[in-house]
């Protein structure tokens, strides 16, 4: 199964008791090894579900996966190698979710909690900012708009902000129904729809924004415009 308790089996046997607490990451989704039964098999409860499914099964059964596609990896509240930015404030990324900036001293960091996949670098802003708006001929060039939502075609995105002004941004939506609580928000795959402010102006330009240490490819924005007259 793709999603609760599933029992991972190993052609090879690769598997240890150490195993136990780890977090194995295969197809898609996350697991936490609760129980090693043997060399060629443990138990984990998944905690992202696995997307690598077979199609059109109701059972949605995990793709066999090969050797270098799945990784089982501890997990750490203390992490070193970062001599380079002592001193440095830092952003950090822990297994899919924001923690709190800290400063690096003797090159490590410590987290409150225990992660196995941290990214940590120099914080930055990434903003984007589109062309004037025009929807071919008769061009609406000069003409006042109000674009009231966006329709994002996204990969692998979070922690978007958009508007009509960079003093004007609102968050994407997020949370969903089937958010587990504890767990970091999956990355967003798919059409969202994100309701902005709607400021009348002649340029139709849009705005974007992430200020926080997540990924986001931006795949198209298809703006909801209303044309009004001229803006002299």
């Amino acid at each position: 199964m793709a999603t609760g308790t599933a029992t991972f089996i190993a052609n090879a046997g690769v598997f240890s008791g150490a195993n136990v607490g780890q977090i194995l990451r295969v197809g898609g989704g996350i697991a936490t090894i609760t129980q090693y039964v043997s060399p060629n098999q443990i138990v984990g409860t998944i905690t992202q579900p696995i997307t690598a499914v077979l199609a059109n099964d109701p059972n949605a059964t995990p793709l066999p996966a090969l050797q270098d596609n799945w990784s089982l990896t501890p997990q750490f509240t203390t992490f070193t190698g970062l001599d380079y930015l002592n001193g440095q404030t830092v952003s950090i990324n822990a297994d899919g979710g924001v923690v709190t900036p800290q400063m690096v001293a003797n090159g490590s960091i410590t987290l409150a909690q225990p992660a196995s996949k941290v990214t940590v670098g120099l914080a930055y802003t990434c903003q984007i900012q589109t062309m004037p708006l025009d929807t071919g001929e008769p061009t609406i060039q000069g003409k006042r708009k109000k674009i009231a939502a966006l329709n994002i075609p996204l990969n692998n995105a979070r922690a978007i902000y958009a508007g009509s002004t960079f003093s004007t941004l609102v968050p994407m939506k997020e949370l969903t129904a089937n958010q587990q609580l504890g767990q970091p928000i999956p990355l967003i795959t798919g059409m969202t729809r994100v309701v902005i402010d709607p400021l009348w102006s002649v340029q139709g330009q849009i705005c974007m924004q992430i200020t926080d240490p997540m990924p986001a490819t931006i795949l198209g924005v298809i703006p909801e415009i209303t044309v009004g007259d001229t803006g002299k």
